[in-house]
C-alpha cells in the first residue's frame, strides 16, 4: 500500500479522467465468472473486482492461478505502516495485508486505465477501510484504529488525485505477500530478492502482461 510510516506518499503527474458508474452487486456470481467473460482486462471487470467484491473474493482471486494476467497485481502490503493489529478477541494477530493488497491493486490499475480521479480514489479508499473493518471483526480498538488513524491518512495521500494519476509501472514491481506474489500464485513459499525486514520482492510475475 502507499504508506510511509504513517503519512502516505505518491508523486505522479497531472491527469484528468471521469468516473465510471458503479456496476450492480455480484449476487451469486463469483469474480472468476465475471473476469472469465472476456480474454481482455477492461474497466468494467476491474470495477467489479475492486468495488463489488468481498475481501475474501479478492484474496481468493489474488492467490488463484487463473487470475487475469493483464492486470497489475504487485503489492508491497501495507508498506511501512503496521500491517496487522496485535490481537483479536481470541488472542490472534489481525493481518490487514489482504485489504492493503486490494488497495494497491485498485490504485495501480485505475492509473493504468486512466481512471484515477477523486471519485474513484474515494471508492477505493473506502474499500480499504471496509476491508480493514471486516478483518478487525468485533474488536473495537482495531476498528477504531482502522477508521480514525489509517483511513484519514489514506484520504490525504495523493491529493489532489488529478496530480498523482500517472502510471509508473517500473516503480511498482515489488510484491511481498505470499501466497500471491510468485509465478505459482497459490504457493506460500517466498520468492525473489530479499528486501528489508526479512521480506522478499517476489519474482515480478505480478506485473501486467
Amino acid at each position: 500500500m502507499h504508506f510511509l510510516t504513517i503519512p502516505l506518499m505518491y508523486s505522479f503527474a497531472s491527469f484528468r479522467v471521469t468516473a465510471f458508474p458503479a456496476p450492480g452487486p455480484f449476487s451469486d456470481v463469483t469474480i472468476r465468472d465475471i473476469v472469465a467473460e472476456t480474454d481482455e482486462c477492461n474497466l468494467k471487470n476491474l470495477q467489479q473486482i475492486i468495488y463489488n467484491s468481498t475481501l475474501t473474493q479478492f484474496d481468493d482471486l489474488f492467490k488463484s492461478p487463473d487470475r487475469p494476467k493483464c492486470y497489475h497485481w504487485c503489492t508491497n502490503g501495507c508498506s511501512w505502516s503496521p500491517d496487522s493489529f496485535p490481537y483479536d478477541l481470541q488472542g490472534n494477530k489481525v493481518s490487514w495485508k489482504p485489504a492493503c493488497a486490494r488497495h494497491d491493486f485498485s490504485w495501480h490499475n485505475l492509473k493504468r486505465y486512466g481512471a484515477f480521479n477523486e471519485e474513484n480514489k474515494l471508492q477505493a479508499d473506502n474499500q480499504l477501510r471496509n476491508g480493514m473493518l471486516e478483518l478487525c471483526g468485533p474488536h473495537k480498538v482495531c476498528a477504531e484504529i482502522s477508521k480514525n488513524l489509517y483511513y484519514p491518512v489514506v484520504r490525504l495521500a495523493s491529493q489532489p488525485a488529478s496530480e498523482h494519476a500517472e502510471w509508473e509501472a517500473d516503480a511498482k514491481t515489488d510484491c511481498t505477500i505470499f501466497p500471491g506474489c510468485c509465478a505459482n500464485h497459490s504457493d506460500g513459499e517466498k520468492c525473489g530478492e530479499p528486501n528489508l525486514l526479512g521480506q522478499y520482492k517476489g519474482d515480478m510475475s505480478c506485473m501486467a502482461q
